[in-house]
């Protein structure tokens, strides 16, 4: 019975209480983003191309490591636990069994991949203690406790204070040991954020949880969760796939170029993400005219700020990496200037990806988005099988450029055949910004360091200015004499 007791505090969480987490969210996610920057900076104008390359697959690692782990079943018993609290211990211990097992698995393949990998003894022990750091991710479990709350503070609070640190420690390791505790700082960061997560879950929750391992409940879960976990897992795999093609095929310089192109844009990704979210319960409710007009407004804004972004990112790559990491990656052999460029529109296509997903959960095509997911990653693969050994960390880059785009495509052409989504002649106006920013950097191409502060200081006024053009100027209502059909068949409630 202990375990079906939840504490008084686990009672849903009010509207406050929601706002607040939000602005809790987006302050912690600038501070991590200033931190991220002033991390990469530092690390990658001191170390060697192939022990930055390293440093970034060991973050990958642990990056894919929790879409794994997680699979969309933080959404669904978040869920659960937020329409019957009594649950919640129940719920949280059969979702810490079954990320148990999983972080095992995970373990796993990284302790094989440290014996089978051709590589520098201390990079295999570093993937040796990186499994370790693996197996701790299932205390990720924990995280839930503040989620059903809706009280991120402390446990946002810790994660900032353990990117400075670890910051700390970078500067602090290569003035003494070497760049070969890079790595296991991260993976030290990382045990220290699911250990403290533990601690501070554990003050909200009482007792400390006891994992179950039932088969039937790991059923359960797993029949709701899956089709939606596995495109989360794989559309997060196709980001990283690159940098371990190219640490298998590659010399460890390419690896080292293509991060340092790869990481200015993983922030990116993650906040178009979270713009999206509350778009989920819109959608779902909406009925379909209603909801051909929210996608239309949706699509128009993301569309133009992926333009603005676009556009300056390639005539400013070779400016930014410079001032990022010195002339290391912004000229020569390790220039990875190309490689930035095939990105730059492969996240302005992942500015505008994450909506057409929402669109697809609202109107429950969980399998039509996993087909989707497993044949862009089917086609990742087979690219960076082709292009890293002919052309490197451009090759890896090209790779996914191409398969972000068919994402966006193919889901833009299902909206459009399913009649979810119909261009409109008013929103070409959100493209305006980009082609004007496409021209005034086009004339300050003579003079780099004006065209990067002109759009430092436009941009976000150019993205306001849509915003507005956003609010006022609606899509026309839906006629409703003319019938408006969305051929969706329910798969499942999404997560």
């Amino acid at each position: 019975m202990t375990e079906q007791r939840a504490l008084p505090s686990a009672t849903p969480a009010t509207q406050d209480a929601v706002a607040r987490s939000q602005r809790y969210l987006l302050l912690a996610q600038l501070a991590r983003l200033a931190l991220f920057l002033a991390a990469t900076h530092y690390l990658g104008t001191r170390l060697t191309p192939a022990e930055f390359g390293f440093f970034a697959l060991v973050s990958g690692l642990f990056a894919v490591a929790v879409e794994v782990l997680d699979a969309g079943t933080s959404a669904t018993v978040a869920r659960q636990i937020a329409q019957d609290p009594a649950t919640e211990r129940a719920q949280l211990a059969i979702l810490l069994g079954w990320r148990r097992w999983v972080a095992l698995g995970v373990a796993s393949v990284c302790l094989a991949s440290a014996a089978l990998v051709a590589a520098p003894d201390w990079q295999r022990w570093v993937l040796v203690v990186a499994a370790g750091g693996l197996y701790l991710l299932h205390l990720n479990a924990y995280q839930l406790v503040f989620q059903v709350r809706q009280r991120f503070g402390r446990p946002l609070l810790l994660g900032v204070l353990l990117q400075a640190l670890f910051l700390l420690a970078c500067i602090a390791a290569l003035r003494t040991l070497g760049a070969v505790l890079v790595p296991l700082l991260v993976v030290a960061r990382e045990a220290a954020q699911v250990l403290g997560t533990r601690v501070l879950a554990l003050r909200e929750l009482g007792p400390p949880l006891r994992a179950v391992s039932s088969r039937r409940d790991f059923q359960t879960l797993w029949r709701v969760t899956w089709q939606f976990g596995l495109c989360a897992l794989l559309y997060k795999l196709i980001f990283h796939a690159g940098s371990f093609s190219l640490y298998w095929q590659a010399p460890p310089e390419a690896l080292g170029s293509y991060s340092a192109a790869l990481r200015i844009f993983l922030p990116v990704l993650e906040v178009s993400w979270l713009l999206v979210t509350p778009l989920i319960i819109s959608m779902s409710a909406a009925g379909a005219a209603d909801l051909q007009r929210q996608l239309g407004a949706a699509l128009s804004l993301h569309l133009g700020a992926a333009v603005l972004f676009c556009v300056s990112g390639l005539a400013l790559a070779p400016v930014l990496l410079e001032l990022l990491y010195g002339e290391r990656y912004s000229a020569g052999a390790l220039s990875a200037v190309i490689p930035f460029r095939w990105l730059c529109v492969t996240f302005a296509s992942a500015m505008v990806t994450p909506v057409l997903v929402v669109a697809a959960l609202a109107t429950r095509r969980e399998a039509e988005l996993l087909g989707t997911s497993l044949a862009a990653l089917a086609l990742n693969l087979a690219l960076n099988l082709w292009a890293v050994p002919a052309w490197g960390a451009s090759g890896a880059a090209i790779a996914c450029c191409v398969t972000e785009v068919f994402i966006m495509g193919a889901l833009l052409l299902r909206c459009w055949r399913d009649g979810s989504w119909r261009p409109q002649a008013h929103q070409l106006l959100y493209l305006a910004p980009g082609v004007a920013m496409a021209g005034a950097l086009a004339v300050l191409a003579p003079y780099p360091r004006a065209a990067l502060a002109l759009a430092v200081l436009a941009a976000p006024l150019l993205l306001a200015a849509m915003w507005r053009v956003s609010q006022r100027l609606r899509p026309p209502e839906h006629d409703p004499g003319t019938p408006l059909t969305i051929t969706s068949t329910p798969q499942g409630t999404p997560p």
